[in-house]
């Protein structure tokens, strides 16, 4: 595998690390709804899972970036770019924990809403590397699954599972792409590398 492939299993990490560590705090911590609660609530001041959480977030924050160096090398097209802004926006989400105060609560949201978007138009900034229809339309689809799941986070009390329906479909994106680069393939068996 050529060296800067290899950064490309950032991508893959990140995820694994930020998954993994939402899904056992969040089943573990007394007291929290998945459902209901944003993951962010896991990492809040003063609470006792913020140091895995914000752990979680870092790991994502700094490989995701490292697998958006790989694709600006080997990917056709800009998906580099919001896979630096998905990793960059998540290192702000750990940097300003909610129930700070008021003004680092709207700062979090910001990092949140910009990861979101950047995570979700993934797929969409892939196309330019994708030979195949079906691929093509699996990109489309992916990012308007993950976009109205994370918009909808907006609009009920279920905006816990709207949170992690959309970034869980975006993440396992992310690792079969991720994948598919280190290895020299496509995220679907046809990701061509820039030349």
């Amino acid at each position: 595998m050529h060296t800067s492939r290899r950064f490309a299993l950032g991508g893959a990490v990140g995820p694994a690390a930020f998954i993994g560590t939402w899904a056992t705090l969040g089943a573990t911590r007394s007291g929290y709804r998945p459902i209901h609660d944003a993951i962010s609530r896991l990492a809040e001041r003063g609470a006792a899972t913020a140091p895995a959480m914000t752990a979680g977030f870092v790991v994502f924050g700094t490989a995701v970036p490292l697998a958006a160096a790989a694709f600006k090398q080997h990917v056709r097209g800009p998906t580099w770019i919001p896979t630096l802004l998905t990793g960059l926006a998540t290192l702000g989400v750990a940097a300003t924990p909610l129930d700070t105060s008021p003004a680092i609560d709207r700062l979090h949201g910001v990092f949140a809403g910009t990861g979101y978007v950047t995570l979700a138009s993934i797929p969409i900034a892939m196309l330019p590397a994708l030979t195949d229809r079906s691929q093509r339309v699996a990109a489309v689809a992916v990012t308007t699954l993950s976009g109205l799941s994370l918009a909808a986070t907006l609009a009920g009390p279920a905006h816990g599972f709207f949170q992690r329906a959309g970034l869980t479909v975006g993440d396992v994106w992310l690792v079969s792409a991720s994948i598919g680069v280190a290895a020299g393939i496509g995220p679907l068996r046809s990701l061509r590398p820039r030349r």
